[in-house]
């Protein structure tokens, strides 16, 4: 159980990482399509901060969907900007297809991009846990195991890492990276962050 919980875990993390550099290259993008179609950073700023409320993973996979949520709310972003600034109907409808057309161009692109970086080790947030007292465990099942993130792209089921973690487990090479994560704690309670 306790190898499963571990692949979960830095699971878990990588998702957490990929979900925030996701973000940023999305919201970059948003910004720059906003940018060739929009004259005023107001409606720039709140393109992006619609983009920032909308959860990635909604979108990641396709991300110009109409169906999806990210281009309804770029959408009445747009809609609530012509409306307050008396535009017309055909200014509006020209505005949010070139917007859409920007993005549909740039976005997949973008989506990839965070996460070949991601993976290349080369993204513009680098991973949160390295500061965090389970560190140790990360880089046990990462580094030492060679546990890697499961994406669909690899021919790799998780009960095969799970596997992996479990040998070493069993071998009682768990114990080190526990006792490292402990290394400083003086027995309080720690706070939840």
């Amino acid at each position: 159980m306790s190898s499963t919980h571990l692949v979960a875990l830095c699971q878990a993390v990588d998702l957490r990482h990929l979900e925030q550099n996701i973000k940023i290259f999305v919201n970059t993008c948003v910004v720059q399509a906003a940018k060739k179609v929009v004259d005023a950073t107001s409606i720039q700023k709140k393109l992006a901060a619609a983009v920032d409320r909308v959860d990635v993973f909604k979108h990641a996979d396709n991300p110009c969907s109409a169906n999806y949520p990210v281009m309804h709310k770029l959408r009445s972003v747009l809609l609530e900007h012509a409306l307050d600034s008396k535009s017309t109907d055909d200014e509006v409808l020209s505005t949010i297809s070139k917007l859409e057309e920007e993005l549909v161009i740039a976005l997949p692109w973008e989506v990839e991009a965070a996460r070949v970086a991601m993976e290349m080790g080369s993204a513009p947030i680098s991973n949160m846990i390295k500061g965090r007292m389970s560190f140790p465990l990360y880089q046990f099942a990462r580094e030492e195991l060679g546990c890697v993130f499961l994406t669909g792209e690899k021919l790799l089921a998780p009960d095969e890492e799970c596997d992996k973690v479990f040998v070493e487990v069993s071998q009682g090479k768990l114990i080190d990276p526990m006792l490292k994560c402990l290394k400083e704690w003086n027995g309080e309670p720690m706070p939840i962050n």
